[in-house]
């Protein structure tokens, strides 16, 4: 199919930004992650052009992550592991629900084209059919195929629809090539040329440079597709290499963003939903072409696996800050990571939500299995480090105690980082914080897109004026764990640095900076410390110099219930356990408690929550210190 003709101004402007990308991510030449190679300027059209890949060993189908002889190596091994056996028989039972029901619907929410369908039913079907010869799967994945494929459009204007639509295409048509129609083959290489490659042209200011998870899915489901289609029809061939080669050298910007130490920008939900993807390219690379081109060594990127397993607390919760969820989820990309890096300890979290049935309905799993078949499960053991400190974008300090994940387990989280990220929060300087089985300091999560936008309020505006820090309760910063002057919003662009870490056998923890994130306007300088004191005691200690009168305030949030015992005390109760929250301040402070109620009808309910702490009037220059301890021991000389 023809290019587009502005296609070639479009690569030049690219390649030349890529080009800069890959040497600040350690990807240009003389790195130890040196590029194998680098596109032209104007792939396929220029006259000395050489593709980066090998484009004729794209041959048979299926060649999306497992080929026909990888098919029959998994069919023995869920035989001889039970743990993979039982994941198969997840997707064996999803595909028989599948079965009964009706045509995937076209179907809008709000900006949104509904995709989920499409990407659970076509994979599991195809995989159905592939492990079982069930010809009951192929008609039922088929007829779904056909019902996406004559959609209006896979909506561009909120480009991650259309790649997930030609992720879903693209495995259907790949792993059930042989056997579908060919008026279906030709309708899919159809939708995914016209829905997906050419409004891609049209569309790169959503995802082509993009360092958040735009990337990785949008260029992912784009790499996917080519690689299905290539080969098929010859006049599609070097649109498919176009494709190929730009998302490749579009990925690096992506990837760059996990460095220098692993932990992702965008937090815990994020990292999953963006590397369901960036996983599935990076396999499909290297199952297609015996190369990534060097995509899974830029720094980070590996290391990234080992800060998700410390990212998750006790009792199922994870640190959320960010647009995320405190809940934990199975993490699919994991099992390519375990197997890449050859440490089964990664998997720490996954058997145990395998084994609690967290898997059943989850989408993907085809894919899970495609990376699983050389894990030994038998070989998981508990993670031995306690402590996980990262830098980058948004510094983090990742603490457990032990790793029972129990009453005896203790687990803190502390944020740096500023607002205007992905999906960015006003939570610098936050924590939460896990002890006696319960989580006593935690953060409200993530808010509702749809609800707010309906409601016209500018959520993706990140400049410092925008109504995503006004008019949003969950990712304003009084509702925040942290220090707020005069309930001000943050400095968006200022960052909050981790000053020390701490890492002993009597105390883990750090310090952070958080002198330009409340604003030169306000403090002269603010530095918190954050503790856990000989592995039972957590003390948060704040040092701030003001710059203007005003009222600074200390705020945690929490699910606990809160007593009044003293002016400087709060005993917190939930689920029969107890912790007492102790203050020493100078000047003077009185406790106070702060309503979670929605501000606002677009604002999510924030049921059994409330926020403890304390406010204090404070002139110019003035000199503050809190010392905050959450503790199991009463203060002394205190009966309760």
């Amino acid at each position: 199919m023809a290019q587009p003709k502005k296609t070639s101004n479009l690569y030049r402007t690219f390649i030349s930004i890529a080009c800069a990308g890959m040497l600040l991510c350690g990807c240009g030449s003389g790195s130890e992650n040196s590029d194998p190679g680098t596109p032209d300027p104007d792939p396929g059209t220029g006259d000395n052009y050489t593709p980066t890949f090998d484009y004729s060993k794209l041959t048979d189908h299926p060649r999306l992550l497992m080929t026909e002889s990888d098919f029959e190596e998994l069919k023995k091994t869920i035989e001889i592991s039970p743990d993979l056996k039982k994941i198969h028989d997840y997707v064996i039972a999803q595909s028989d629900l599948h079965l009964t029901e009706e045509a995937i619907p076209y179907q809008m929410v709000g900006k949104r084209l509904t995709t989920s369908l499409a990407q659970k039913h076509i994979m599991n079907l195809a995989y159905a059919y592939r492990m079982t010869g069930d010809s009951r799967y192929l008609n039922k994945a088929e007829e779904d195929l056909i019902a996406i494929c004559s959609f209006p459009s896979w909506n561009p204007s909120h480009y991650l629809d259309v790649a997930e639509l030609v992720l879903s295409a693209s495995f259907g048509y790949d792993w059930l090539y042989n056997d579908l129609q060919e008026s279906t083959r030709i309708l899919i290489r159809k939708a995914i040329t016209e829905f997906g490659f050419q409004t891609s042209y049209d569309e790169t200011d959503q995802f082509i440079d993009r360092v958040n998870n735009w990337n990785s899915i949008c260029n992912g489901g784009l790499i996917l597709g080519a690689i299905a289609l290539y080969g098929d029809d010859e006049s599609m061939n070097q649109e498919c290499i176009n494709i190929l080669e730009r998302s490749v050298a579009a990925n690096r910007f992506a990837l760059a963003e996990y460095g220098p130490d692993g932990n992702y920008p965008e937090g815990y939900g994020y990292w999953c939903y963006g590397n369901n993807l960036q996983v599935a390219l990076i396999a499909a690379l290297e199952k297609a072409f015996g190369t990534d081109n060097g995509l899974s060594d830029i720094q980070g990127f590996k290391e990234s696996a080992e800060y998700m397993l410390h990212m998750v607390g006790v009792n199922g919760k994870v640190f959320n800050y960010s647009d995320n969820s405190e809940y934990e989820q199975p993490l699919l990309p994991i099992w390519w990571f375990a197997r890449k890096m050859n440490d089964p300890s990664l998997l720490y979290n996954e058997i145990r939500m395998l084994n609690n049935g967290k898997y059943v309905t989850e989408k993907f799993l085809p894919m899970l299995l495609s990376y699983a078949t050389t894990v030994d499960t038998d070989k998981i053991t508990a993670p031995t480090r306690t402590f996980w400190h990262g830098e980058g974008a948004t510094p983090v300090v990742l603490i457990h105690k032990d790793w029972t994940l129990g009453e005896t387990d203790r687990f803190l989280g502390i944020k740096a980082g500023k607002a205007r990220t992905g999906h960015g929060h006003m939570d610098a300087g936050s924590f939460v914080y896990d002890a006696l089985g319960c989580r006593w300091a935690m953060d409200l999560g993530s808010q509702s897109y749809t609800q707010v936008e309906e409601a016209g309020v500018n959520l993706w505006s990140m400049v410092q004026n925008s109504e995503r820090w006004t008019k949003v309760l969950r990712i304003r910063s009084d509702y925040h764990n942290t220090l707020t002057m005069d309930l001000s919003p943050f400095q968006v662009d200022n960052m909050c640095n981790i000053l020390e870490t701490y890492n002993s056998d009597t105390e883990q923890g750090a310090k952070v900076d958080l002198s330009g994130t409340l604003g030169n306007n306000y403090v002269q300088s603010a530095t918190r410390t954050i503790k856990l004191v000989d592995s039972k005691d957590l003390v948060i200690h704040d040092e701030v110099t003001t710059a203007v009168y005003g009222s600074l305030r200390w705020a945690m949030v929490t699910p606990a219930v809160p007593t009044k015992i003293s002016d400087t005390c709060f005993k917190l109760e939930q689920n029969g356990k107890t912790m007492y929250m102790i203050v020493e301040s100078n000047p003077e402070v009185t406790l106070n408690t702060w309503s979670t109620d929605p501000l606002y009808k677009w604002d999510s309910p924030n049921t059994g929550t409330i926020i403890v702490g304390f406010d204090v009037s404070v002139s110019a220059g003035t000199d503050v210190t809190f010392n905050v301890t959450l503790t199991e021991t009463p203060p002394s000389g205190n009966q309760f």
